[in-house]
């Protein structure tokens, strides 16, 4: 499986960004994982029409459970920060939280 943003669609947010269409950009990619939802959540909270800020949230049956995995992924941390490592950190912990179901 395939995980990835058509770049037309990256283009078409900064074309409406740039002729003044919208003004916080955003766009995200849902991987469906071990029966959870893992959302990356990309906007341009750090500058208008940068889309360089991720947020990542994981859900449940429709459940939000990114508090429960940030508890174990990152406990010290407000939010589940949109790179590589929380990444990984991420799918480790929804594997096992899958083997204790």
């Amino acid at each position: 499986m395939n995980i990835y943003v058509p770049r037309v669609s990256i283009s078409l947010l900064i074309n409406n960004f740039q002729l003044g269409q919208m003004e916080n950009p955003c766009i995200c990619v849902r991987i469906p994982y071990l029966g959870y939802e893992v959302s990356i959540g990309m906007d341009s909270s750090h500058g208008p029409g940068d889309l360089n800020r991720s947020d990542i949230w994981v859900f449940e049956e429709g459940r939000d459970i990114t508090d429960r995995v940030r508890a174990v992924v990152s406990p010290e941390a407000d939010m589940l920060r949109g790179d590589a490592d929380t990444l990984l950190a991420v799918f480790h912990c929804l594997t096992n939280f899958n083997s204790n179901r």
